[in-house]
């Protein structure tokens, strides 16, 4: 279990101003982009403002920020997972907000942690950190959805609706729904994520799940 303290979402414009985190989000782009997996969010990122890839220094990076933010997609921000000790990001996350009248509903873009830093807990630090900061904004409503096919996502969603801080269904599209809303801070959900282990078997069946969440 990681020491949440350790750990924290910044903008990328923050990136802007430590020298530091700023390499290291170039080294953490540079490690996606040698992945075998489906990589298109950071690589359609890059595509975007042809010229500016992080690979090519310091001064590319901050034309890469500063092209981001001028161009990002309406009510959409970016967050970088940061480690404090180390000075390094591990990852980052979407958020996608939704205003009407009555309430703000934040959808969860996406996330990635850093391909080196894979299955060492940080799924649960980013889930909870970006629990936290809709609770801090405001956010009446948080839905995040993974896959049928993501078990680890599955699991760490399960967690929470068992703890009662969240709410299981499905979508049209037959993706796994998770909605929360973010009354705590984000160590009460890490907390919760950090609970007794939610085992299935290997041939397990998320519609018989879902049927009794």
């Amino acid at each position: 279990m990681q020491d949440l303290r350790d750990f924290s979402l910044i903008s990328m414009g923050e990136l802007l101003h430590d020298d530091a985190l700023r390499q290291s989000y170039m080294e953490y782009i540079q490690a996606c982009l040698r992945t075998d997996e489906d990589v298109s969010l950071i690589q359609d990122k890059l595509d975007v403002f042809d010229g500016h890839d992080p690979a090519g220094g310091p001064q590319n990076i901050k034309g890469f920020i500063r092209l981001y933010q001028a161009n990002a997609v309406r009510n959409r921000d970016i967050f970088v997972l940061t480690h404090h000790p180390t000075l390094k990001v591990l990852g980052e996350a979407g958020f996608d907000l939704n205003w009407d009248i009555h309430a703000r509903t934040c959808y969860s873009g996406y996330d990635f942690i850093h391909p080196d830093c894979r299955r060492r807990g940080l799924g649960k630090v980013m889930m909870a950190l970006r629990l936290g900061k809709a609770c801090d904004e405001g956010i009446d409503e948080f839905e995040l959805t993974c896959s049928r096919l993501n078990l680890g996502s599955y699991k760490r969603f399960k967690k929470l609706k068992n703890s009662g801080l969240g709410r299981l269904s499905s979508d049209e599209s037959g993706k796994v729904v998770l909605s929360v809303d973010p009354v705590y801070e984000a160590q009460v959900y890490y907390e919760a994520l950090n609970g007794d282990e939610f085992c299935v078997s290997p041939e397990w069946d998320i519609d018989r799940l879902l049927a009794h969440p």
